[in-house]
């Protein structure tokens, strides 16, 4: 799936739990494809997703061993559908 398309299904779903697309740039919520995620996790059977990251009270992103902690939510549309 190319990164527009990645970019329009992340904010449709965000959008169901009431969030807007200046919510997910001020959050720092941005969309990652397959590849992109295999490549920075590891994982070989990583799917479309989307990064969600971590900060403290301070606004500060949360640390794991010196990396920055986040959450990957994947995708809900289907091949052809958004």
């Amino acid at each position: 799936m190319d990164m527009n398309t990645l970019k329009s299904s992340m904010l449709a779903d965000l959008v169901k739990s009431g969030l807007t697309g200046e919510d997910a740039q001020a959050a720092g919520i941005v969309p990652m494809d397959a590849a992109l995620l295999r490549k920075r996790m590891g994982i070989s059977d990583a799917p479309d997703c989307y990064q969600i990251p971590y900060f403290d009270l301070l606004g500060k992103p949360m640390l794991d061993s010196g990396v920055p902690f986040s959450r990957y939510e994947k995708h809900f549309c289907k091949r052809g559908r958004h």
